[in-house]
């Protein structure tokens, strides 16, 4: 079998695992956040000040009210996200295509756990859109790296810019495109340099494009910045860079089996590998990784839930690459059967997460149905609303938003007299009193909500 042969079957691997890990998720509707980014951010940015027109205006004008395709569009970027970090791999490992490594490269990364909440959830397509757009700008530059055209560096630049305009945090390419060539490809520093300020050239344009539409240069994000807590941010480092590798708790079996397999990862490496040989790489990738994650480490993200995976999507990239490295050092038939068992677990703990998402937006569909079957009320008081039920997000957000999406009176006052978070989802029980419609929610609670 020749390499072109060879090439093409890793290829169709690729792309034949991610809908294998995230089929279910084409089907799982619309929760939370969602029916805010879609009602509200038709335009291009929301009333947070989060200007991603190249998320959320090219959604709508693309899909429309068509949500399975929404989520088809997730997975696809997801798989071609694969494909393009396979062959970044190969040029980072100086390897050729197809080759070992970059191949096992885009393996995990398709399984990586910490990834369903970025390509399952609508609201967390931005992750998955920005890293599509920033891998791009990325192996535009290794091929003006490798025949020095300039038609390939000056798209490098616009996919950056692409990549700003789908989600924020993508800012820090500004110095991580730079430190990976230099690192990996040992550009002279006169060739860094000219790199950096036509990245920041590009930055600027950016930001004089986000002021001309939102009057506001950094958004609500960016006055979070503003108020640096060095104590959070440190707590916040080790929080993320456990999360990253790892599901979060109420994963269940799922968590103990993943600190399991890491558990096996580690007695392997000890007894066969040496920590001296992978000591300067490992700074490296975790001097990448902690780079890509500032953005991330001053804001206020529940790192203890899924809340903060989708914030781990492109920085994750930077740990797979250096679990890769060390992972490929050790004996083949240790490495065959290890990473069975993180792809056999990993599908299994994927398809569970997203029957939660798909069970979460039947119940909140439910909910709007039974809404919309009362009349002859002027205004709705909803007790105990589910932030969180079932381990996924429910009705946090975009209330009103999905009153509006599912036709339902568009002008009628909703208070909400509490917030709780449930185990399961609970009952929802609708009476009309007078004028009013009564709605409340009883279950097993989690948690007091806000």
């Amino acid at each position: 079998m020749n390499n072109s042969v060879k090439t093409i079957v890793a290829g169709t691997i690729i792309v034949v695992m991610t809908f294998l890990c995230y089929f279910i998720s084409i089907d799982s509707g619309l929760i939370s956040d969602d029916y805010k980014i879609l009602v509200q951010g038709s335009n291009g940015f929301t009333d947070h000040q989060f200007f991603r027109p190249g998320t959320f205006w090219l959604n709508m004008a693309l899909f429309g009210r068509c949500v399975s395709l929404y989520h088809l569009c997730n997975v696809i970027l997801h798989a071609g996200n694969a494909i393009l970090l396979w062959y970044i791999g190969a040029q980072w490992f100086k390897a050729k295509l197809p080759s070992y490594r970059p191949f096992l490269t885009a393996i995990f990364f398709v399984c990586w756990p910490t990834h369903v909440d970025s390509v399952v959830w609508i609201s967390g397509a931005a992750s998955v859109f920005s890293t599509f757009f920033f891998l791009c700008s990325l192996y535009c530059l290794f091929q003006f790296d490798k025949n020095g055209k300039s038609f390939y560096f000056l798209t490098a630049f616009a996919c950056w810019f692409a990549a700003l305009c789908t989600y924020e945090s993508t800012w820090v390419g500004l110095w991580i495109i730079p430190m990976i060539f230099y690192w990996k490809r040992n550009w002279p520093w006169k060739k860094i340099l000219r790199l950096f300020f036509s990245l920041l050239l590009v930055f600027l344009s950016y930001l004089l494009l986000r002021n001309q539409f939102m009057g506001d240069w950094i958004g609500t994000y960016g006055e979070l910045h503003q108020k640096v807590d060095v104590a959070h941010i440190i707590i916040n480092l080790f929080r993320f860079t456990f999360r990253a590798m790892m599901p979060p708790y109420e994963g269940g079996i799922y968590f103990w089996l993943y600190v399991f397999w890491y558990f096996l990862f580690l007695l392997i490496f000890i007894f066969r590998l040496s920590f001296r040989i992978m000591a300067k790489p490992a700074m490296v990738y975790l001097c990448l990784f902690l780079c890509a994650l500032f953005p991330v480490l001053n804001l206020g993200i529940a790192s203890r839930n899924t809340e903060g995976e989708r914030f781990l999507y492109l920085p994750g990239i930077f740990l797979i690459v250096y679990f890769v490295d060390v992972f490929s050092r050790m004996q083949i038939s240790v490495q065959k059967w290890m990473l069975t068992l993180f792809i056999i677990i990993s599908v299994f703990y994927l398809i569970q997460v997203q029957q939660k998402w798909r069970c979460s937006h039947q119940q909140i569909l439910s909910f709007y149905h039974q809404m919309k079957q009362q009349k002859d009320y002027h205004v709705i008081e909803i007790i105990n609303l589910p932030v969180l039920a079932n381990g996924t997000y429910a009705l946090r957000v975009g209330l009103q938003e999905g009153m509006r999406w599912h036709g339902i009176q568009q002008k009628v006052p909703v208070q909400v007299r509490s917030r709780k978070s449930f185990r399961e989802w609970p009952k929802c029980q609708m009476n009309l009193h007078s004028d009013t419609l009564l709605v409340k929610f009883t279950g097993n609670e989690l948690e007091t909500g806000n």
